[in-house]
This record gives C-alpha cells, sequence and structure tokens, in this order.
C-alpha cells in the first residue's frame, strides 16, 4: 500500500509539473508551485525529486523512452521504407495519443541547458535508429543524398514536431491527416525520384 502511494505522489508531482511547465515555461516554475499543484508538500517532492533539474530530467528520459518505437527490431533488417513510415508514424501517434502536455513539455525542454548530457544521449538515441535506416536507405540510392543521415534524421524529426506543435496548439476543426499521411508525405520528399521509366 505504502508503494502504492508513492508511485501516487510521485505520479501528481511529475503531472503538476508537465503542466505547470506547459502554462507557464520551464524558467518560471519553482518547486513550491509544482507541490502547491500536485497538492502535497515540499518534503514529499524533495523526497522524490532532490532538485527541479533532476525532475525535469526524469520526466524528459520518461517520456523519450517510452516513445522509442525500437525496442526489439533491428531497422537494417527491415525494408528502409517501411522501417521509416512504422518509425514516424510511432512517433506521432505516441504524442497524439498521450495528454498535450506530454508533447508540449518535451518541446519546451529540448534544447533547455536543464536538460542534462545523459538525457540529450538518450535523446539521441532514441532517433539513432532511424539514421541508421536513412543511411541504408542512401546507400541502396532510395533516399536522396545531398544531406548526411543524421542531418537528414533531424529534418524529418523538424516535420514531425513541427505537426505536432500545429496539432496542440492551433488545430480546431480544421480537416487533420493522418499521422501516415503525414509520415508518407515526408517519405515522398526525401526519397529518390523515380528515373524515366521506372
Amino acid at each position: 500500500m505504502k508503494k502504492m502511494k508513492r508511485a501516487g505522489t510521485e505520479w501528481k508531482i511529475v503531472q503538476a509539473a508537465m503542466e505547470i511547465i506547459v502554462e507557464k515555461g520551464l524558467a518560471s516554475v519553482s518547486m513550491a508551485m509544482i507541490a502547491r499543484r500536485a497538492r502535497t508538500g515540499m518534503g514529499a517532492i524533495y523526497h522524490h525529486f532532490p532538485t527541479k533539474e533532476e525532475l525535469i530530467n526524469n520526466i524528459y528520459t520518461k517520456i523519450r523512452d517510452l516513445q522509442n518505437p525500437v525496442k526489439v527490431n533491428d531497422p537494417v533488417d527491415q525494408k528502409t521504407e517501411d522501417f521509416f513510415l512504422s518509425f514516424s508514424n510511432h512517433y506521432l501517434s505516441f504524442f497524439i495519443h498521450r495528454p498535450r502536455e506530454f508533447f508540449l513539455f518535451m518541446d519546451q525542454c529540448e534544447q533547455s541547458p536543464i536538460i542534462s548530457d545523459n538525457s540529450k544521449q538518450l535523446d539521441e538515441r532514441s532517433f539513432w535508429p532511424l539514421v541508421e535506416v536513412l543511411a541504408k536507405g542512401q546507400r541502396e540510392k532510395l533516399i536522396k543524398n545531398d544531406l548526411p543521415a543524421t542531418a537528414l534524421a533531424y529534418f524529418v524529426k523538424g516535420a514531425l514536431d513541427g505537426f505536432l506543435r500545429w496539432f496542440f496548439t492551433r488545430y480546431k476543426d480544421e480537416y487533420v491527416i493522418s499521422p501516415l499521411e503525414l509520415t508518407r508525405t515526408i517519405w515522398d520528399g526525401i526519397k529518390c525520384p523515380l528515373e524515366i521509366g521506372q
């Protein structure tokens, strides 16, 4: 019972922190604000998270780990287009089907100096399978070779994040394309054009 209560308190702290960061911005958040929103004492917050930086990095790495679609399958063993579409579709679907705070929190924190080097390495590792499959596609002459695969992966991530930013902040009753339609559009933008006669 005590373990369940502890997990509940920790989750309330995490949820309160995400909400406040999305509302007020990362720099404006204090541990006292989080404690008030979570309806818990300062002692409980500092018991779970000794510093604001640890709290932010903990949330960041947990979301990134949950979001990582590649747990078992090696991207090099899959067809390039299939892996690309699956990876990108999973990335979009992960955030669309969760509270908007997940993405908006990540969007605010991603370039912040509060994010530790360890957290940034996890972030890079979560996208490394995409880099590998893009490099494979370039070797196979399926994907444009104008940019290194790493730069191309960040281009793809920027397009995915741009869509999510629009979806969560501006979308009202407008037509929304499906994640698969968007990933196909991105794929069409990075693949090599077919030669005449192919």
